[in-house]
């Protein structure tokens, strides 16, 4: 008896769960139209009032050093903005440098902030060695607290293109969990033609003829960017938008390496990566410029 009760109990649970997934409104993934999500996603991205960029990069070159010695340098850097309604800007950089057998540190923290309409910029410089940091302030162009000049405003939307119009060939790649959410993957490709026949009619007559085609030679070169969207399963909300450019940075490493001459002969790329991921879109907590960073105002400090 107690054997039969375990398997109603057990058959009442399968219906439950099968019930529960019948009222989800999550559509599958398979059953998606790839330019009508694409179309979707990309409106609710431009109407995005915050988000935050993450950029991930590494360069390793081998250089001739003294006495004509390889020296082999590599940098790892990584940058954090976040973006409030074009009104706030905080970013975060850093970066790890290693040559020769030392190593060198920097982190930058600034901010941009709009303050009585005006857009005013802080930040504060830590670097090891410490005479790097003090280069770097000095190297500044502003001072803390100073004013880049009057907030400038997006305009109407119908100005700008919008984001799907640079974007080509969506499919769905199924679903995945991002940040605890369920999403629909979508992959594209940032069109790149269209990308250049645009620069080409903005540019127009201050670029010649014969750099503008090395221009597109060289783009074309770098073969299709890709770019993989998360939309939210149920309601469509980007979730992240992420840009791998490895693929082209190895193209453009395997292009420039037999033309190096002179100097650059004997400089070698041992590796170059660089990913761009958004996220947090609207979800951005709000942030402030620290109380002790305002009180420098008027002055270059690495405080």
């Amino acid at each position: 008896m107690a054997r039969k009760k375990a398997w109603v109990m057990l058959l009442v649970c399968l219906l439950f769960a099968v019930l529960l997934a019948g009222c989800n409104d999550a559509a599958d993934a398979a059953d998606l139209d790839p330019d009508a999500l694409l179309g979707e996603v990309a409106q609710k991205l431009g109407g995005v009032k915050s988000s935050s960029v993450q950029v991930s990069a590494v360069v390793d070159v081998t250089v001739p050093g003294d006495k004509g010695k390889p020296v082999r340098t590599s940098a790892d850097i990584d940058i954090t903005a976040l973006s409030i309604e074009n009104r706030k800007f905080k970013l975060d950089f850093g970066m790890t440098a290693r040559a020769d057998g030392e190593t060198a540190d920097c982190d930058i923290v600034m901010y941009l902030v709009e303050e009585n309409g005006q857009m005013k910029a802080y930040y504060s410089v830590s670097a090891t060695p410490p005479s790097a940091g003090e280069a770097i302030i000095k190297g500044m162009p502003f001072k803390n607290g100073e004013s880049l000049g009057p907030v400038q405003d997006a305009g109407p939307a119908a100005s700008h293109a919008a984001p799907e119009d640079y974007l080509a060939n969506p499919r769905i790649a199924g679903t995945e969990s991002i940040d605890g959410r369920d999403a629909v993957r979508l992959q594209t490709e940032l069109d790149l033609k269209k990308i250049m026949d645009e620069v080409e009619e903005s540019l127009g007559k201050d670029v010649s003829a014969d750099d503008l085609g090395t221009a597109r030679v060289m783009l074309m070169m770098l073969g299709d960017i890709d770019v993989d969207i998360w939309a939210d399963a149920v309601t469509h909300d980007p979730v992240r938008l992420e840009i791998d450019f490895k693929n082209q940075l190895d193209a453009l490493t395997g292009a420039l390496e037999p033309l190096m001459e002179g100097d650059d002969a004997d400089v070698s790329i041992n590796s170059l990566s660089l990913k761009i991921t958004v996220s947090e879109f609207d979800a951005v907590p709000d942030f402030e410029v620290p109380v002790g960073l305002k009180a420098t105002e008027g002055t270059k400090t690495s405080a």
